[in-house]
């Protein structure tokens, strides 16, 4: 959602004056960006208008694809949480047996369309009567205060939780860098990819697909264009000014390789390895 600053108008010449919030899709793309760029418009979050009823019953729903020395790392951590795990695998009994080791759920799904893989987790989320997903990549760990303040804000009664910054760690050569967050006109506002939490309310809407299935890249556009249209109460907050942490581990085999991208900047690995069992044998 947006948040209008000043008077503007859309393609129509139809008025909105400050303090109205709208869906993006009131506006062509590239007006948005001109809108946002004059700084007349910006992101705005939607309060909860009651809190949360009921037993919260989360799960933490990923995908695994080769990499099995980084899936152990993820596991054990995350057994840790307390938190149930449901796990897409697509290399049969040797990702069975891994994800299976460590007591979490596992289908067998193909690997492409990967949107189509992961929307196969949130499904079984909705079988098994979960009422959130959390959603992250089987090479990203999250802190257990991260998880205890997503916890604070789904008992506040928000349907989407998302985090604008992340850490990542390169497990070889034992390098860590910070990631500020989206800034160019497009994305900034955006949540990163990993760490989105969903609520079965907002999941129902989207019948349970939080991803269009045809995709296999860009799987964070294809969430964030559904949360465009979406009216339910949503947050977003900084890990960095929360002091919480959440890492994505980067080794030889990644979709995204490790690098310093825009608006990232190394960091002294400690800040990662004093938080989470990452080192590789030959960094100790």
């Amino acid at each position: 959602m947006i948040k209008v600053l000043r008077t503007v108008h859309d393609h129509r010449g139809k008025s909105y004056i400050t303090g109205t919030v709208l869906s993006e899709d009131v506006f062509k793309p590239r007006h948005l960006d001109r809108l946002f760029k004059n700084k007349a418009i910006e992101y705005a979050e939607i309060p909860p208008k009651q809190a949360f009823k009921g037993k919260i019953k989360p799960v933490i729903v990923t995908g695994i694809w080769k990499r099995f020395e980084v899936f152990e790392l993820f596991a054990k951590h995350t057994k840790t949480l307390g938190i149930d795990v449901i796990v897409a695998g697509s290399e049969g009994k040797a990702s069975k047996d891994i994800v299976k080791k460590h007591g979490f759920d596992y289908i067998e799904v193909a690997n492409s369309p990967l949107a189509a893989k992961m929307n196969a987790t949130t499904i079984r989320a909705k079988e098994k009567g979960y009422t959130h997903v959390i959603c992250v990549g089987s090479d990203d760990l999250l802190s257990k205060e991260l998880v205890d303040e997503y916890l604070d804000l789904i008992k506040k009664g928000y349907d989407y939780i998302g985090v604008t910054d992340f850490y990542f760690y390169e497990i070889e050569s034992g390098k860590a860098a910070y990631w500020g967050g989206y800034r160019d006109r497009k994305r900034i506002g955006h949540t990163a990819g990993a760490g989105r939490v969903i609520s079965k309310t907002l999941l129902e809407e989207w019948f349970w697909k939080p991803w269009d299935n045809k995709d296999s890249k860009y799987l964070d556009n294809s969430m964030q264009n559904k949360l465009r249209s979406s009216l339910h109460p949503k947050t977003t907050f900084s890990l960095k000014e929360k002091g919480l942490l959440a890492v994505d581990l980067k080794s030889q085999v990644n979709m995204t390789p490790f690098e310093l991208w825009d608006n990232t900047s190394y960091i002294e690995p400690e800040l990662i390895t004093d938080k989470f069992n990452v080192r590789n044998s030959g960094n100790d």
